[in-house]
């Protein structure tokens, strides 16, 4: 199944690529909580990425493998969380990703849009029913 979310300004986010929803409430500091946060880094330009060999712009949890269909990740155990997680905050634009969720019942496939302070905009489809996604967005 793919699904396409439209906009050309950037191609991922604060959150992650692909990210299991158990990994999705995490902050390196959450600044409604502290107030020595330092500042965000923002991206200031468009980026296309096609995810066909590793990006500089974001950091890798798990292994995923790059390849012509773009990055792949495998969960070969319970509580594995494989994803890709931006180096820069996206403040405003655009977003499109083209993504194939995972089958398999217990597997979350989503892309996650998340601030510092956790509030997140989300696409998640579930692999027992990968033909429907759930949102936050209305």
């Amino acid at each position: 199944m793919r699904s396409t979310i439209r906009a050309l300004a950037a191609l991922a986010s604060a959150a992650s690529f692909i990210t299991p929803s158990i990994a999705q409430t995490w902050s390196n500091c959450n600044p409604t909580l502290r107030s020595d946060c330092p500042p965000d880094s923002a991206l200031g330009k468009t980026v296309n990425i096609d995810f066909r060999s590793s990006s500089d712009s974001f950091t890798a949890q798990g292994n995923p493998t790059y390849g012509k269909d773009g990055v792949s990740f495998t969960v070969a155990k319970s509580g594995d969380s494989p994803q890709l997680m931006s180096k820069w905050y996206i403040m405003y634009g655009k977003v499109e990703v083209v993504a194939k969720a995972a089958p398999g019942a217990g597997i979350v496939s989503s892309v996650v849009l998340q601030s510092n302070t956790l509030d997140e905009i989300d696409w998640e489809w579930l692999g027992a029913d990968a033909d429907e996604v759930q949102t936050n967005c209305k």
